[in-house]
C-alpha cells in the first residue's frame, strides 16, 4: 500500500513498521553481492515473538514466513529509490498454543540518499 508520508529507512527500527517487540538486535555483515549499488546497506539479526494457534497432525510441519519492505521512490530526471525490508520465519512441527520466539533479519540504507526528500 502507499504510505502518505515518506518512510524512514535510514532507522525503521524507531520510525517505520516492524515486527514488535524487536529484541537482542545484533549487527551482522551485510552480503556485497546481494545489494549492489547506491547506499550503505546495515544488516542486523533479532528475535521478537508471534502467537501461533493451531491443531495440526504432530509430524506435519508449519512454515510461517512475513516480509515487510519500506521504500520511498521519486523521479528527478531519473527514478532513484530507497528502502528497508524486514522479514521473520518459523518452522514448526506439531499443534501450537502460544507465543513462540521467532528470529528476524533487518537490512536498511539501501539505495540513494543524495536526493532531498520531503521530511516526515
Amino acid at each position: 500500500m502507499k504510505s502518505g508520508t515518506v518512510i524512514n529507512t535510514r532507522e525503521p527500527v524507531k520510525n517505520s513498521a516492524m515486527f514488535h517487540p524487536i529484541r537482542n538486535l545484533q549487527p551482522v555483515s551485510c552480503l556485497p553481492a546481494v545489494f549492489p549499488g547506491e547506499g550503505s546497506p546495515l544488516c542486523y539479526r533479532y528475535t521478537t515473538t508471534l502467537y501461533a494457534d493451531y491443531e495440526t497432525r504432530p509430524d506435519a510441519s508449519v512454515n510461517i514466513t512475513s516480509t515487510i519492505v519500506g521504500r520511498n521512490q521519486w523521479k528527478i530526471l531519473k527514478t532513484s529509490s530507497n528502502e528497508y525490508t524486514t522479514d521473520v520465519s518459523l518452522q514448526m512441527t506439531g499443534s501450537r498454543h502460544g507465543w513462540e520466539t521467532i528470529p528476524g533479519t533487518l537490512t536498511n540504507g539501501v539505495g540513494n540518499y543524495d536526493t532531498p526528500l520531503p521530511s516526515t
